[in-house]
């Protein structure tokens, strides 16, 4: 059910704000390494599997601690925002949690897809890579929908 909503909202081109994971909160999903990082917050990720036609691919993103008000900008190669992970309600010096981000089918080239992460702070405006604090881990996931992502 969740995914086709993603892929419904991917579809009409809305970016999605805050997504968490399932319901799972980070002791319950092990982080795992992202794939390739750059300290500019670039990313290349590798799909776990081949896509079928009836799955879509999003980004599980594991939050550290972050400042209050503080949200992580996601962005493909090109530069094109497909979401964004603006925790809430998290006490201060406590982690984040898990949070899913769709990613358009386009976006996957060869199997791998690039992105780019930018932390915008509430009280500067400007965006940064995010730390390893902030960003623990990032993984590609593949979910099942009804019908065709594309």
């Amino acid at each position: 059910m969740q995914a086709s909503f993603l892929t419904i909202l991917a579809g009409l081109g809305v970016t999605c704000f805050l997504i968490p994971a399932c319901g799972r909160s980070s002791s319950e999903t092990p982080p795992q390494a992202v794939n390739e990082s750059s300290p500019e917050g670039k990313l290349l990720l590798t799909l776990p599997r081949a896509r079928e036609a009836d799955e879509a691919v999003a980004v599980r993103i594991t939050v550290g601690t972050m400042a209050k008000g503080a949200r992580i900008i996601v962005k493909t190669a090109e530069g094109d925002v497909v979401g964004a992970v603006a925790p809430f309600g998290v006490l201060p010096g406590r982690k984040a949690g898990s949070f899913m981000v769709p990613v358009p089918v386009a976006a996957v080239k060869d199997g791998k897809v690039s992105l780019q992460l930018e932390v915008e702070e509430s009280t500067a405006g400007k965006t940064r890579a995010p730390t390893k604090a902030e960003v623990e881990a990032a993984n590609l996931e593949l979910m099942p929908v009804s019908g065709t992502p594309e």
